[in-house]
């Protein structure tokens, strides 16, 4: 099926005959277990190199944490930087996460910090503006590549913007905010090729590893981002996300990954930069290794606006919730879940009779058809050009990129500025999966319906649970032959569903394995809260073994 669904329409599929669709998922689940055996026989043959153990312990202490300590002066803002950056150093040649630093400048910040705070006497009117106005205080983070601020150019791992890249024109407003209430910003992240892949690679920085297993993709297209905060390197960081491109590598990395409800955070100030219509389906926000630190850093980023129109500040009772959980999409697009996957799901479940509550489990037809969906939404918030943004690959040159030629480029290992699966996917899109009118209406139609059965079902106090992800992290180039299991996350860019991605437990592979909680529209405050009760219940990240 992942085969015939460039193609075929979905819909066309799912009408025939109930034999024909069953041996259609045989062959699915033939052509998917080839596949695996192949990469597990990868996975069996080669070696995966093993990070250095965190030996300093104030790099397992919480953002949230570590900033009180600043300001009680019970750890400086310079020490706390400078085992940063000295774990980035440590780890970076192992999973090449980090593509852009300013550690002295970073130093310099903190030391900064650190003689303000002299001055400081603690439970002052001072000291408790600080707490207000400042609660990152001398806490450093990181950011995705694509993001734009002040300190950073926005590359975006494309080769032709390497060495040209100037000033951005527009800087990312969360950020700033950020920085404003005392982040210290560390490093930029690597990203694919104009983060339009599920894996992270491209050809100005190379490929990331996952910190778990060096041989595995930490997922795309903020897969820098999840593999230094996971791998101890940072305590939080920035993504943004369209398909899954914070989801991914949080759940591929063990980390807590927050796609916030659409047009409720700016989005402004990313590369490529979102116009008016597609916001409708980007989220940027937060990921970090803590849930506890989450919610606060959140709030931080968005506007006061915006927090209140999320309502950021109530209190949520975990035992007026109600919950609802999905094992499987049951369809031929993505892998079956594993049992592991399921499992996570299932722990989730479990974990509720503590709070006497019988989670639901749901159905949707209509998620069968993620993949499409997905199409028809961004060619819908995009008037059809759903390609266009390519042109930054070329700085908007009269030649087009050929997409198909660099591609064959890349299968023959001849030279080529661009990578294998942008192009693939971006030929794909323009030239294979493009719906004319008559089937985009249809299934913007079946969105629209589904939208609306979900939040009803949700309303305001409602929780879904399900599958992160089909898999746990796949081997590099994996999601070439099977790059369908992203509908476990783009289905809620298409629904506009605020989510946070939670590690569960680690499997017999020492690889995390993660859910996703979805609320429904504008019920962001929800999932803080469950996410921590997760955290609390499961022990949340791991350290990379």
């Amino acid at each position: 099926m992942v085969l015939l669904f460039p193609l075929i329409d979905s819909g066309k599929i799912y009408k025939l005959p109930h034999i024909v669709i069953s041996f259609l998922q045989l062959l699915h689940i033939f052509y998917c277990t080839i596949v695996n055996f192949i990469f597990n026989v990868y996975l069996f043959l080669s070696r995966k190199k093993k990070l250095p153990k965190i030996k300093n312990d104030i790099l397992l202490i919480p953002a949230t944490k570590c900033a009180q300590m600043i300001r009680d002066k019970e750890i400086s803002s310079y020490e706390l930087v400078k085992a940063y950056i000295d774990r980035q150093k440590e780890v970076n040649p192992y999973i090449n996460a980090v593509v852009l630093e300013r550690y002295e400048d970073a130093l310099e910040d903190a030391k900064s910090i650190d003689e303000y705070l002299k001055k400081i006497v603690p439970n002052t009117k001072e000291y408790y503006k600080i707490v207000d106005e400042k609660p990152l205080l001398g806490v450093p983070f990181t950011l995705k590549n694509s993001i734009k601020c002040e300190e950073f150019p926005p590359i975006a791992g494309i080769v032709c913007r390497n060495h040209n890249e100037t000033k951005a024109d527009i800087m990312c407003k969360g950020v700033e905010r950020l920085k404003n209430a005392g982040g210290i910003l560390l490093a930029s992240t690597n990203v694919p090729e104009l983060c339009m892949w599920i894996e992270t690679n491209n050809k100005v920085w190379g490929r990331t590893n996952n910190p778990y297993d060096t041989r595995r993709s930490p997922g795309g297209s903020s897969g820098g981002e999840g593999a230094i905060i996971s791998a101890g390197g940072s305590l939080f960081g920035v993504g943004s996300d369209i398909a899954g491109s914070i989801r991914i590598p949080a759940c591929h990395c063990g980390i807590f990954g927050y796609k916030n409800t659409p047009k409720s955070i700016d989005v402004r100030g990313h590369l490529p930069e979102p116009d008016e219509k597609i916001i409708n389906m980007i989220a940027q926000a937060p990921m970090a290794r803590y849930a506890c630190d989450l919610k606060l850093i959140s709030k931080i980023y968005m506007s006061e606006k915006e927090r209140v129109s999320l309502r950021m500040d109530e209190e949520v009772d975990i035992n007026s919730l109600n919950f609802y959980y999905i094992e499987d999409f049951s369809f031929m697009e993505a892998q079956p879940v594993t049992k592991d996957c399921l499992q996570g799901v299932h722990s989730v479940v479990k974990m509720l009779e503590d709070f006497n509550k019988v989670p639901v489990n749901l159905y949707f037809d209509e998620f069968k058809y993620s993949n499409v969906l997905w199409q028809a939404t961004l060619q819908y918030y995009t008037d059809d050009q759903v390609t266009g943004v390519s042109g930054y690959m070329n700085n908007f040159s009269k030649t087009k990129v050929p997409f198909l030629k660099e591609a064959l480029k890349n299968m023959l290992y001849l030279q080529s500025h661009h990578d294998l699966g942008v192009m693939l996917w971006l030929y794909e899109f323009e030239n294979l999966r493009f719906l004319n009118p008559q089937l985009k209406k249809k299934y913007l139609e079946m969105r629209d319906k589904l939208m609306k059965k979900i939040n009803d079902i949700l309303g305001d106090n409602g929780i879904l649970i399900v599958p992160a992800y089909p898999t746990v992290a796949p081997p590099h180039n994996h999601q070439l032959f099977l790059r369908m299991d992203k509908s476990y996350t783009e289905i809620f860019n298409v629904l506009g569903l605020p989510v946070i991605t939670c590690p569960i437990f680690l499997n017999s592979s020492g690889v995390p394995v993660c859910v996703q909680i979805v609320a429904g529209n504008n019920q962001d405050r929800l999932l803080f809260s469950f996410a921590e009760v997760i955290e609390k219940k499961f022990g949340g990240w791991r350290e990379p073994k």
